[in-house]
This record gives structure tokens, sequence and C-alpha cells, in this order.
């Protein structure tokens, strides 16, 4: 059997150990810094218990070319006295713009979720994207390849220990957006 019946397997395997950072990706609209924070607490007493605290925060900046941001998460939860939620996300991105069309990127980010057993995932990489827009239709086509360090460690089951493991990852990825409707 020929090899490129294989080729369309390789497009569809899921990024499943990294976040999709697409839809956080900065869209600055002026210059300089701006950012946002959120909170929330929840307490639910009688017969379900339920306490959680949430945080996130983001931060941009931008240069007019150059763009930087930064996205933070923090979730701690309890129901009826047992801990059922526990994680931690920060991801930092730097995007230095060489044309309109081409820009050079570098990034880091720190992973915990109890509940995944991931008791740390820590990447670091750069890349190169290219991006197509037209404004006409509506459209955005990008493009991008990278490389990246990661290193994890996963909480073992009993009685094995845990398992940890450092790799360097090369990346493709496309993005097609395209609006609909005026609406969207």
């Amino acid at each position: 059997m020929k090899l490129i019946h294989y080729f369309p397997l390789l497009l569809s395997l899921p990024a499943a150990a990294v976040v999709n950072i697409e839809n956080m990706n900065a869209q600055p609209t002026r210059i300089g810094w701006s950012g946002l924070a959120e909170a929330a607490l929840e307490a639910r007493y009688g017969n379900s218990e339920r306490e959680a605290i949430k945080l996130a925060g983001r931060a941009d900046w931008f240069s007019g070319e150059d763009t930087a941001f930064i996205v933070s998460a923090y979730e701690y939860g309890q129901s009826a006295g047992v801990k059922d939620a526990d994680s931690i996300f920060l991801h930092g991105r730097y995007i230095d713009a060489q044309t309109r069309l081409m820009s050079y990127e570098a990034f880091v980010q720190h992973e915990q979720n109890d509940f995944l057993r991931l008791k740390r995932r820590d990447l670091a990489g750069v890349g190169i994207r290219f991006v197509r827009d037209d404004n006409e239709a509506k459209m955005q086509n990008t493009f991008a390849v990278g490389v990246f360090h990661a290193d994890e460690l996963v909480e073992g089951v009993e009685p094995e220990p845990d398992q940890s493991e450092t790799a360097i990852y090369g990346n493709l990825y496309c993005v097609f957006k395209w609006q609909i409707n005026e609406n969207t």
C-alpha cells in the first residue's frame, strides 16, 4: 500500500497533550498595555455542599507591530469536603512581526492539574507564523511551524512510580477563519 494513503491520518491526529492557544491569541486594538482579571467564589450548602474558587487574568501589550500576552488561570474546589478541582495554567507569548504576513514567536507555558494526574507540564518553544488576511472575503488563513521543549511529570498509579518525560517536539498547524455573517 502506498504511503500517501496514510497522509490524512497524520493531519487528523489531535494535539491532546498541548493546549490550543489560537483562540487566546491577542487581537490588539490600541498601543500599550491592556488586560483583565476575573475572580469567582462558589459556596453551596444543604443537600450538596460545594466550595470553589476560580481566578483568571490576562495582560496584553502591543507596540504597533509586535505583540505579547500572558494568560493565567487557577481553580480549586471541594464537594462534601473532598477536593474535586485543583489546576493551574500559565501561558506567555511574544510575537515579533517581521512583515505584515510573517512573524516569529516564542512562548512558555506551565500547567498542573491534579485530576488529570498532571503534576507538572512545562513547555518552551519558538516558531514562525504566516498569516493571510482577506478583509473583503472576511477570511484569515494561518500556517505555522515550530519546535518546543516539553518537561512533564505525571503522577503514577499505585504501585507504579511517577512518570517523567522530557522531549523536543515539532509542531505544524493551519487555522482557517471565515466570518459567515455580519453577527459573528
